[in-house]
């Protein structure tokens, strides 16, 4: 799973599941659009026909191909590994909960 955002004039791409992020350029944000956790090495070309309008198709290609060196290093659309415990969890209700509001006296003794 990837979660991607436009922030302060960067295009980020978090992969959830191995908490690895990517700065990207426009191309590459627009790209993800059109991917899937199931990657292949060819472009698809419902990715291209729609992005040739304001790219290069060997732009795009080049981008895709940079996309998917990451997915094949497990940097993007990464498997999940703990799911196989997301049954094995049992809801437990909250036994005690403590708040440090500071880690300091807050009494201003003299004598401190």
């Amino acid at each position: 799973m990837i979660h991607k955002y436009y922030l302060n004039g960067y295009y980020i791409v978090l992969d959830v599941c191995s908490g690895a992020v990517h700065i990207v350029d426009e191309l590459a944000y627009q790209l993800l659009d059109y991917t899937s956790d199931a990657m292949t090495a060819d472009c698809p070309e419902e990715a291209i026909t729609p992005l040739s309008g304001t790219y290069d198709k060997a732009e795009i290609i080049e981008s895709y191909d940079e996309l998917y060196e990451l997915f094949q290093n497990g940097l993007l659309y990464s498997k999940d590994d703990y799911e196989i415990f997301k049954g094995k969890i049992a809801p437990a209700p909250i036994k005690a909960m403590c708040i440090n509001i500071a880690h300091d006296c807050n009494l201003r003794c003299e004598y401190c």
